[in-house]
Parts: C-alpha cells; structure tokens; sequence
C-alpha cells in the first residue's frame, strides 16, 4: 500500500506529494479530472476550477489528500498515476 505521507507542493492541476515509502512524486491529475468529469452534473467538474482545486488538504488519518466537496482520492491510485507518468515523462 503507498500512503501519502505528505502533501508538499499544490500547482495548477498538479500535486507534488510524499508517499510513506519516501518517494516524491509530482502528479499532473488534469487530465484524469476531464476524464472523470465527462458528466456535467459531475461533482469532479469542480475539481477542473483551477483555485478551487488548490484547496486540496492533506488528511493525516486516512493518509491521502481531500476537497471539502466530498472527494478524496486513494493513494494507491495517485501513485499508480504518478508512476505512469514518471515513465511516459522519460
């Protein structure tokens, strides 16, 4: 399991967040968002309004990052991502 151990750095769409196994990863999650948000009724559509996805916390408890809409997103996933686009940024 890859927690998040820290949230170090917000950006317009892009994340830069400590995992508990040391790893910083930067996270461009834009194009995720679009693509969870293809609904307009979509609560993600609020996550593609660039100042307010910069309100994203960091929660201890649950190890991951939140909006106050309701939305947080699995660790696993972010790292997932990140890897992918580690490798495709080669």
């Amino acid at each position: 399991m890859n927690l998040v151990k820290k949230l170090i750095k917000i950006e317009a769409f892009i994340l830069t967040l400590e995992f508990l196994n040391k790893e910083i990863l930067k996270i461009n999650l834009k194009e995720q968002i679009k693509e969870w948000a293809e609904e307009p009724s979509n609560i993600f559509n609020e996550l593609l309004n660039e100042e307010y996805f910069k309100t994203v916390q960091y929660d201890e408890d649950w190890e991951t990052i939140y909006w106050d809409n309701g939305i947080d997103l699995c660790a696993d996933l972010l790292y997932k991502i990140a890897q992918k686009q580690k490798i495709t940024n080669l």
